[in-house]
């Protein structure tokens, strides 16, 4: 009695070695495969997060649609229109503007000179 149970723990232990060598291999047999999914379903995927999808960047997307003139333009409201002031007494600098290609002006750079 002590053999046969001897030999039977002994054959488990040799099936249980021989379905962890082959197991990732598709090629190895089913009855020497089917332990690992079973274990990774069980030990495993319970735990790995959910994927998560990456949500698109809206505000970027129509940006640049805005931009390259794919869509019309929302009415915004611009940049002051006036020019821009300088607080340095008698500055000569230029001012340069930035448009986008739609035309929207962006931002106003002042270079300040003094005389």
């Amino acid at each position: 009695m002590e053999f046969l149970l001897a030999f039977v723990v002994g054959l488990t232990v040799a099936y249980a070695v021989a379905c962890g060598a082959v197991s990732y291999d598709p090629s190895a047999p089913l009855w020497l495969r089917w332990p690992q999914p079973m274990w990774d379903l069980i030990a495993h995927d319970w735990r790995r997060p959910m994927p998560v999808v990456e949500r698109p960047d809206y505000d970027h997307i129509a940006r640049l649609e805005r931009e390259l003139g794919i869509v019309e333009p929302e009415p915004e409201k611009p940049i002051r229109p006036m020019s821009t002031v300088c607080l340095t007494k008698n500055c000569a600098g230029d001012t340069g503007e930035i448009y986008t290609w739609s035309g929207q002006l962006i931002a106003r750079i002042h270079n300040c000179e003094r005389p």
